[in-house]
């Protein structure tokens, strides 16, 4: 699969594909302060922020995904210089709007089986999302 986007930062390159992004550190050092390659599924993303250069600050497209701390939220993200501000822009907007597409598309069918519905009823119950009472309850009502 070959990438929609290719944006050069300072200190790492963006690769945007339709379902990930791909932030690969450029020298050395980065690699040494950010590891190497990072791939993020846009299902993992939980947001995007994004600010232009201007002045002395740098651009910014950062990928916030659940559990990352300081550290690893640095390496999610990718810097620029005001020359990149409008590619960045058409970038960011592009990944915003794949990560806002449903996750999981609704699939045409007919009614779950009784054994599917006793399964996830189990499952919510192993999980502690139901009590074992609750459980019981819904079992008897799916089996009569």
């Amino acid at each position: 699969m070959s990438a929609v986007y290719c944006f050069e930062g300072a200190g790492s390159v963006l690769e945007v594909f339709e379902d990930k992004v791909k932030i690969m550190p450029k020298g050395f050092l980065d690699k040494l302060l950010h590891g190497g390659e990072r791939n993020i599924p846009y299902t993992s993303i939980q947001s995007i922020q994004f600010r232009e250069a201007g002045g002395l600050l740098a651009g910014r497209i950062q990928f916030i995904v659940p559990g990352a701390n300081g550290s690893e939220d640095m390496a999610n993200a990718v810097y620029f210089s005001s020359a990149g501000n409008f590619a960045a822009r058409e970038i960011y907007e592009f990944i915003e709007q794949a990560v806002a597409k449903p996750r999981n598309p609704e699939v045409a069918g007919g009614p779950a089986s009784m054994s599917d519905e006793l399964i996830k009823l189990a499952e919510l119950r192993d999980r502690g999302i139901l009590t074992e009472e609750e459980f019981l309850m819904a079992k008897k009502k799916i089996l009569s």
